[in-house]
């Protein structure tokens, strides 16, 4: 269900239905404009370890944060049970009823037909035709969510896309989320096509910051004027 005409940082309150079943009343606080404080979240990795997510979800949810995007590994699996029991925990689906989210798709989760129907617009506006990765603007930040699912290397669809996609944004504030770290320590390390991007794209076109996830703990490294923040830890089993 796409909503238009809907004005900036504003509260609207909704019901879904389903045959004869209605839904509580639910609302959410749109984008805000240009110029406007903006508040928001990011975790990854809330796959596995159901009663840590809904634990962090729920401390998530109590800073009331006005949208959210995450770093993948979502849920275990692509399965249709692996969604409903491990991401639709009570808090997380809390907390999505009223913060819109995107996501930035993990290996786990992959791309297959849930995650397509759970976690991105299928008649591909805003950009990722179906493939996952995709832009847009919250206020004084551009974010731009990238698939390491598929070819993301030199002169791919989507490395092109993240060029031009941060040449041109005005933004004040330039944010990429990826589920693979361009730079991380311990765990799965670095990812070599994220750290040839944030080389040749992300510190050439002034990102601020790299969010992802993967390694199961937390890391901030800052490097070149960019932080790096690997935050792969809302339920997945921590790393040592």
């Amino acid at each position: 269900v796409k909503l238009a005409g809907l004005a900036p940082n504003t509260v609207y309150h909704y019901r879904v239905s389903h045959g004869s079943s209605v839904s509580s009343d639910y609302s959410f606080r749109t984008a805000p404009a240009r110029g406007t404080p903006a508040h928001f979240g990011f975790a990854a990795d809330s796959r596995s370890q159901t009663s840590i997510h809904n634990a962090v979800a729920g401390n998530i949810a109590s800073h009331n944060p006005n949208m959210m995007f995450y770093g993948g590994d979502l849920c275990n699996s692509s399965s249709y049970s692996s969604w409903t029991n491990e991401w639709f925990v009570s808090n997380q689906v809390a907390l999505n009823a009223r913060s819109p989210f995107v996501n930035a798709i993990g290996n786990h989760e992959g791309t297959g037909t849930n995650t397509h129907a759970f976690t991105e617009s299928p008649s591909g506006t805003d950009g990722e035709n179906g493939n996952g990765y995709f832009s847009y603007d919250y206020g004084d930040v551009h974010i731009l969510v990238l698939n390491n699912q598929i070819s993301d290397g030199p002169g791919s669809a989507q490395w092109n896309f993240a060029a031009a996609d941060l040449a041109v944004s005005t933004a004040k504030h330039k944010i990429v989320a990826f589920h693979k770290p361009a730079i991380g320590y311990g765990g799965h390390g670095s990812n070599a096509d994220m750290a040839n991007m944030t080389t040749q794209v992300f510190e050439p076109n002034g990102v601020s910051f790299v969010m992802s996830g993967h390694s199961h703990y937390y890391q901030h490294n800052l490097k070149n004027g960019i932080h790096h923040m690997v935050v792969g830890s809302m339920g997945a089993p921590l790393y040592s």
